[in-house]
């Protein structure tokens, strides 16, 4: 069993587990291994920094442990409620946001308390940190307890390398979008844009014949109905 943990699920949280959700599936039904199970888990669910709502494509079975907003939950609480999940759903491996602020240590106390694997999530690097001396050794006991981590890129994984966590362990794509999606929406939108432009009249020719541009106006309409009409015809 598959935790994924964040403060609080926007949209982009609930795509990204949808979508594992969804590879976890195929692998069961196309393999003879076990259907890979993951249930995402949040803090609370709202945020005081976010006004997010799930839209569409939202995950199952998110799990709250929380009231109020995610800021303003108690990191004991945290600990005690995540650890009774992880418990009773037997949790094998925890992704996890990171080891900080106090809320996100405790759901990482909370799966280290029962054996648990953890992956830090994080897109923090050399150059956004701001822990030094005692501080850093601080961080490092702390990030070096993680069994492994998905980061945002090359730079990211330097940075948790130099705080102890094997770079063989370390993996990127934390900040991987769906492009084949983006690109379909993009053609979509061209080609609407594109049949908007064949049936504009132009205010110039408006104010010098007005009969002829609005019957133009009629024809191009007309033209794209009965290309469209075709289309599904042919379809």
């Amino acid at each position: 069993m598959l935790a994924i943990c964040f403060g609080q699920f926007g949209p982009y949280h609930h795509a990204r587990v949808a979508a594992l959700q969804h590879a976890g599936r195929e692998r069961g039904a196309s393999t003879t291994e076990s259907e890979m199970k993951v249930i995402p888990i949040q803090i609370a669910a709202s945020t005081s920094t976010y006004a997010w709502s799930k839209g569409t494509g939202a995950c199952e079975d998110l799990r709250t442990l929380c009231e109020g907003t995610d800021e303003g939950a108690s990191p004991l609480e945290v600990f005690l409620k995540a650890r009774k999940l992880f418990h009773d759903e037997k949790v094998d491996v925890a992704f996890l946001p990171s080891y900080a602020p106090a809320r996100f240590f405790a759901l990482f106390a909370a799966a280290k308390s029962l054996g648990i694997w953890t992956v830090m999530m994080n897109e923090s690097h050399a150059g956004t940190e701001q822990a030094t001396g005692w501080k850093r050794w601080i961080k490092r006991q702390i990030v070096k307890q993680f069994d492994a981590a998905l980061v945002g890129g090359e730079p990211h994984k330097r940075h948790f390398a130099s705080l102890g966590i094997p770079a063989d362990k370390i993996f990127t794509g934390y900040d991987a979008v769906d492009g084949d999606f983006f690109a379909q929406r993009a053609d979509e939108i061209r080609a609407a844009q594109r049949r908007s432009d064949e049936c504009r009249v132009t205010s110039d020719e408006l104010q010098e014949r007005p009969e002829v541009a609005l019957e133009k106006g009629r024809q191009e309409s007309g033209d794209r109905s009965r290309a469209e009409k075709d289309e599904r015809v042919r379809g």
